[in-house]
């Protein structure tokens, strides 16, 4: 039973605010290979339908198991509402979503998209920076330039983009109906990454080791929340920083009211947006795509007199941190002390065997490093410590070799 294959899948609720009228929920929950945003719902509601930390393991990740999982979150959570979802292109689960349609929005991680991609029309630079510029273009204008830049590259990576539904992967397609603009699902995969050791224990030990994780995370975030004191996260704040500074390049013209209209300091950019701070939105999209202020929109900010700080959505706050992470996991006893109960038996999933050494990591595509801890050969030059030449080491060197030489090797890195 410890060598079973088991997917493991986590949801939990959480991301709530205090608005002066109750805590609101903010949305944000992780589940292996999905992370989807939520808009606001009551504490009562959330409470009501998550009941705290939930596990679930199946066979494998197939289509109806997917649709089995999936049909209880609903069921659970309740399908009044509009999720989002945001997954990799595995098969049975894009049955799923497509049969869901349109009860749940779905958006595709980059990643996978990408490396699909390069695995059918190569790799380079070239073809990624534009993949990445096309699916981070924050308004149609915008993701229609580039592509017809990627349409003159490359013909079949572009039939082949065209082929799929933008909204599923480019920010000028998105909903505002959450508040994130997230394009990789990075989150699933460092959760996969942390419970790779409990992956292969039988089905109790896997399930408890997750348990004790999940404890100890939420108490040391929660201490975190309680130490800080500034008005928005740290992380978001850099970021917000990094704005802040690009929109010295820009200019606002006040309209009226808390309209202004926002064009670049170099004339030759023939770029144009209007922004409302009282809607709080900018016509780029990206204030009401992530939640924060645009570089246009920090612009008028500065030209009113106001700190961008303040026009940041609640969900960058450490009250909203503090919510996430503020109820504990209850330890509990270990099995010695379980009180016994009568109940069907479970019965396990049918054992598969696969050929080969169980895989404990990702399938790694050919340009990444296949250790964390040694350096690739490729891109370094040797140096011969016999005659000083690059291309070759003593060993193989053709020069006569001299004597009392020590032996040591250069490696330069290009």
């Amino acid at each position: 039973m410890g060598e079973s294959e088991f997917t493991i899948e986590l949801h939990h609720g959480e991301k709530f605010i205090d608005t002066g009228h109750g805590l609101e929920y903010l949305g944000g929950l992780v589940v292996e290979d999905l992370y989807y945003e939520l808009d606001e719902w009551s504490l009562q509601e959330i409470v009501s339908l998550l009941k705290g930390l939930g596990y679930k393991a199946v066979e494998a990740e197939t289509k109806d198991s997917w649709g089995w999982f999936l049909d209880l979150l609903l069921d659970d959570i309740g399908e009044s509402r509009r999720w989002i979802f945001m997954s990799d292109q595995q098969k049975g689960l894009m049955q799923v979503f497509a049969e869901m349609e349109p009860s749940v929005e779905h958006r595709l991680c980059l990643r996978h998209l990408y490396a699909n991609c390069k695995k059918a029309y190569g790799g380079g630079t070239v073809l990624r920076d534009l993949i990445l510029s096309i699916a981070k273009a924050i308004y149609v204008e915008e993701w229609e330039r580039r592509m017809n830049l990627l349409k003159e590259k490359n013909r079949d990576c572009y039939d082949k983009l065209m082929g799929v539904d933008p909204k599923l992967w480019t920010k000028s397609h998105f909903t505002f109906m959450a508040k994130s603009d997230m394009l990789m699902n990075n989150i699933s995969e460092a959760f996969n990454g942390r419970i790779l050791e409990a992956r292969d224990k039988p089905i109790l030990t896997m399930f408890e080791r997750i348990r004790c994780y999940w404890m100890s995370r939420f108490a040391e975030k929660k201490k975190k929340a309680e130490k800080y004191e500034g008005s928005i996260l740290p992380k978001p704040k850099k970021m917000l920083d990094v704005i802040a500074t690009r929109s010295m390049e820009w200019n606002a013209r006040w309209a009226g009211e808390l309209k202004f209209e926002v064009h670049h300091k170099n004339r030759m950019i023939m770029e144009r947006f209007v922004v409302d701070l009282l809607a709080g939105t900018c016509s780029c999209r990206f204030w009401d795509l992530s939640g924060m202020p645009c570089s246009h929109a920090c612009s008028a900010i500065f030209e009113k007199g106001d700190n961008p700080e303040e026009y940041c959505s609640n969900y960058y706050s450490p009250t909203a941190y503090l919510a996430i992470y503020g109820k504990s996991i209850a330890p509990i006893n270990g099995e010695n002390m379980w009180p016994k109960v009568n109940c069907d038996n479970i019965i396990p999933p049918i054992f598969r065997v696969k050929h080969g050494r169980p895989r404990m990591v990702w399938i790694r595509e050919p340009d990444e490093n296949r250790s964390q801890t040694k350096y690739k050969r490729t891109g370094t030059s040797v140096t011969c410590s016999n005659c000083g030449q690059y291309g070759h080491n003593r060993r193989h060197c053709p020069n006569p070799i001299v004597s009392g030489t020590s032996y040591f090797i250069v490696v330069s890195y290009c």
